[in-house]
């Protein structure tokens, strides 16, 4: 790890007990709440007053109950302090006010599914090795759960509160990033066909080997696996 400096964050800081979100739908659907006098929870809360009773009741049931005014609902959702994985980049952290965050899971499969993990062949994943006393297990920074948070929520982090990745392993988070996010939208050779007639490359070779991977197909033949490395993405080549 990287030593600190105070008050200073940076792509890949670790923090912990930084509040997420789980927007989960429970039920299938989401969960209403409205106060009993009919107003706004929002406008129940205003000037100090601490509210009262609420309905829950399901967004489901009707068209009707989602407020249609454009300012937004009240719902059901899981908020919980757990550490995050810094994911912005270091100038937009210091000029902006909301940084970009990916909640840290505990790693719970098998050996095999760790070592892929640490391989870093699982895009959505980017894995995390202990860290005592905050990530006690092997982890992953969750890049399908990216949340924003405020800044003024970490206004006084501690220095026990969060720590930093080395500079090798933040190149190889950002290595991750570029390829979780900038990855081409490809056919795939086990269930697509040519969508037209033309020149499709391979994108495994293209990204990983620096090679130029062709095959040739008319429109709505199969895609086949690359002869090269059997990779099975595709891109249509410009014309």
């Amino acid at each position: 790890m990287s030593p600190l400096e105070p008050n200073q964050l940076y792509q890949g800081e670790v923090l912990v007990d930084v509040p997420i979100l789980n927007m989960h739908k429970p039920q299938g659907c989401w969960s209403l709440l409205r106060t009993r006098s009919g107003r706004r929870i929002h406008d129940a809360l205003k000037n100090g007053e601490l509210g009262g009773l609420v309905h829950v009741l399901d967004s489901n049931k009707s068209k009707e109950q989602w407020y249609d005014d454009g300012l937004g609902d009240y719902v059901m959702a899981v908020l919980d302090k757990k550490p995050v994985l810094v994911l912005s980049q270091t100038c937009d952290i210091q000029t902006k006010n909301y940084i970009q965050v990916a909640p840290i899971q505990e790693h719970t499969r098998n050996d095999t599914a760790l070592g892929t993990l640490q391989k870093g062949q699982i895009g959505s994943a980017f894995w995390l090795k202990p860290h005592l006393p905050q990530i006690p297990k092997h982890s992953y920074a969750d890049l399908e759960q990216i949340q924003a948070v405020h800044k003024s929520y970490l206004k006084q982090i501690s220095v026990g509160q969060h720590f930093r990745l080395n500079a090798q392993r933040t190149r190889m988070l950002q290595r991750h990033l570029t390829r979780y996010f900038g990855r081409p939208n490809s056919f795939d050779s086990r269930e697509d066909k040519a969508p037209t007639q033309g020149t499709y490359l391979c994108v495994n070779c293209f990204y990983f080997s620096a090679l130029v991977s062709p095959q040739d197909c008319e429109e709505g033949a199969p895609l086949q696996p690359c002869g090269t490395c059997q990779g099975t993405s595709w891109i249509l080549k410009g014309r």
